[in-house]
């Protein structure tokens, strides 16, 4: 393939990349730094956790997509390998990541064993801007204490979560969006189809009713009914 060489005294203005493109490496820097802070708090997790620990403590990081106050996506920014490889978890199915979101209440997920402890961190505007889940400690099938609860939450809003991850200012990863514009598209589809299923029956179309099947005639006036 033949390659054109422009002469040196060519004059053209330089490119950049746009703020969109350039957004990619703010949100691989900001990630980098939310690393560095739950590698921290996963420490201050464990700790506060000792006497409950039945194996080492493993704290995974959900962080959520919001657009319009409304949840479209909660995802695993930090873990273990094994679970930052799981599907996002979408509100479109209620699970207890969502639930523990939505709430706003801490609540044990019995999908693995012993359960772990789902704790909603709340930002500083009063929402909850992820959820931790902590695996590695046994409250033998019962709520976690209250007092271990409220010093998850402290080391939790003293790690620097906070500042890094306001709903309006989270960069999130291009793969997770590719998600949350599926989801989207999942429900205008559904909203289409349910609205395509309302249509009114035309008159040509209806020879008989939909409830008694019986014809129309002279004597059965046509009536019009929503399928």
């Amino acid at each position: 393939m033949a390659i054109f060489t422009a002469p040196d005294d060519t004059d053209c203005e330089p490119l950049h990349l746009s703020s969109v493109a350039a957004s990619i490496d703010s949100a691989a820097n900001q990630h980098e730094v939310l690393l560095a802070i739950g590698q921290r708090l996963q420490q201050q997790t464990a700790a506060i956790l000792h006497d409950y620990s039945t194996r080492p403590v493993v704290m995974t990081l959900f962080v959520p997509v919001v657009v319009h106050d409304r949840l479209r996506l909660l995802y695993a920014a930090l873990g273990p390998a094994k679970m930052v490889e799981e599907m996002p978890h979408s509100p479109e199915i209620q699970t207890p990541h969502v639930c523990c979101f939505v709430s706003g209440h801490a609540t044990l997920d019995g999908a693995v064993v012993p359960p772990a402890l789902l704790l909603p961190v709340y930002g500083h505007d009063g929402k909850v801007c992820c959820v931790l889940q902590l695996e590695g400690a046994s409250f033998c099938g019962e709520a976690p204490p209250p007092a271990v609860v409220r010093n998850l939450r402290a080391a939790a809003g003293h790690s620097g979560l906070l500042e890094v991850l306001p709903s309006d200012e989270v960069l999130h990863p291009p793969r997770v969006l590719e998600h949350v514009l599926e989801t989207v598209a999942r429900e205008a589809d559904a909203a289409a189809a349910k609205a395509a299923a309302r249509r009114w029956v035309p008159d040509e179309e209806a020879l008989e009713c939909a409830c008694c099947a019986h014809p129309f005639s002279v004597l059965r006036r046509r009536h019009r009914m929503p399928t």
